[in-house]
């Protein structure tokens, strides 16, 4: 009875090993069959601007207005776009994806482009949401996938860097 037991013990470490390795495989293999993240462009201050102006002394502030300016102008500006709501598929099985959206705008100027185009963007992060598979939104990489090809997608669609980054303010699939 003893050795029935330790054979058991031995079969059943070796079943639970055999589907640890099966599953850590398949995942492998489903984060290697992802597309790769969509490049994104990142504004920086030009270096010209970045330290001490020529007419700033040391005593008072130490910089110039210029570079004040141009921190102001690189200030980060966030925009909240209303919940969205989207089918999305697993196989043939349709679920709704429901999502609001907090997005990074490059600097304050450009949230004129963001108003202006509103039906245009939105368009375009319902495409981007339908594309993804509801199996891959599950996962963390899959949520940080469809972020980037929304800030892809948007920058590609108007022909303008606007969004730095995508941030998701609600996220529920059902």
């Amino acid at each position: 009875m003893k050795q029935f037991i330790q054979v058991l013990t031995l079969l059943s470490g070796a079943v639970s090993l055999g589907l640890y390795g099966y599953f850590s495989v398949q995942s492998y293999h489903s984060l290697q069959a992802m597309p790769p993240l969509p490049k994104r462009e990142v504004a920086s201050v030009p270096a010209a601007d970045a330290g001490h102006g020529a007419d700033a002394g040391h005593g008072g502030s130490g910089h110039s207005s210029k570079v004040a300016d141009a921190a102001s102008d690189k200030l980060r500006s966030w925009v909240t776009l209303e919940d969205m709501h989207v089918n999305v598929f697993q196989g043939d099985e349709p679920h709704m994806l429901s999502f609001k959206l907090e997005v990074e705008l490059f600097d304050e100027k450009s949230r004129h482009v963001m108003e202006d185009r509103q039906a245009v963007i939105k368009n375009v992060i319902i495409e981007a949401a339908r594309d993804q598979a509801a199996e891959s939104l599950r996962t963390v990489a899959g949520k940080l996938f469809f972020k980037e090809t929304v800030a892809a997608r948007v920058n590609a669609s108007l022909k303008f860097p606007l969004i730095r980054d995508v941030h998701l303010a609600s996220f529920a699939l059902r």
